[in-house]
């Protein structure tokens, strides 16, 4: 049994949820059901990086963007 499952399983017989990162889709078929799409600091990287390409590029930056990837 892997390390993953073990603490899947501890969990479980706590009635707690395991949390995870990463592809929401796998993890659900998975049968995780606590799911963090990206954690924070992925995001601000994404963010700045944006921010930096559209300064370099003269463009001013619409802070309310959804349009990010993130890495």
């Amino acid at each position: 049994i892997n390390a993953l499952q073990r603490i899947k399983e501890a969990a479980k017989t706590q009635h707690k949820n395991m949390w995870m990162i990463g592809n929401g889709v796998e993890l659900i078929q998975q049968g995780y059901n606590f799911i963090c799409l990206t954690e924070p600091t992925m995001f601000l990287e994404a963010k700045l990086r944006e921010l930096n390409d559209m300064t370099k590029a003269g463009r001013t930056s619409n802070s309310t963007s959804t349009k990010i990837v993130l890495p």
